[in-house]
């Protein structure tokens, strides 16, 4: 299990300033604050000292399904989102930005969920319909469907894409490591193990 530590710590908190960038900037109009905050969480967690060998192929593949998913919702007409660039038919950038900032708390912060699906699944699945609700109490969200149907397609959706987007990390780590992660992290490959 992951313990506390001060990789970890910074990587929460750099989440938590790109959360509210983004979300508080599509609110407002601006793009800016999401980019930056991404900026710095992406140069703190990816040098080298600090970066897991799954932290950009889980990057790439959260961009991969984030733009599926948001663009889903525009799509069928479940949500519509401030700021609505490049497209306001697709998932807005600062989105993107979110699933993207989140994926780089997979193998750090919040890898304490790595190898509990269940445990991801009930997080997530409540956790997501909380984080939309909140975005759409400071305008970065409309919220087009009743309530009810946006939290349970939110929470369902996230209890079933969370725990895969860390079994994809989970196995990029076995396909990219002749190591165990053990063996790596006492190594100093990587930083910490995943359980």
């Amino acid at each position: 299990m992951r313990g506390l530590t001060l990789n970890n710590g910074i990587n929460q908190l750099l989440f938590q300033v790109c959360y509210f960038a983004c979300i508080l900037g599509a609110a407002n109009g601006h793009l800016w604050p999401g980019f930056v905050a991404l900026g710095l969480l992406g140069l703190w967690q990816l040098a080298p000292s600090r970066r897991h060998p799954a932290d950009i192929p889980v990057v790439f593949l959260a961009l991969f399904v984030g733009a599926i998913v948001d663009s889903t919702w525009v799509i069928s007409g479940l949500a519509a989102y401030s700021l609505a660039w490049p497209s306001s038919e697709l998932a807005p950038a600062w989105i993107l930005f979110l699933w993207m900032a989140f994926a780089l708390t997979i193998n750090h912060s919040l890898g304490f969920f790595s190898g509990r699906p269940w445990l991801t699944a009930v997080f997530f699945g409540l956790g997501s319909p909380l984080s939309f609700y909140f975005g759409s109490r400071v305008g970065a969200v409309q919220w087009l469907a009743p309530e009810v149907v946006v939290i349970v397609v939110l929470g369902l959706s996230w209890a079933m894409l969370i725990p895969a987007l860390y079994a994809f990390s989970r196995f990029w780590t076995g396909f990219s490591n002749t190591q165990t992660l053990p063996e790596a992290a006492a190594a100093g490959v990587i930083d910490e193990s995943i359980d």
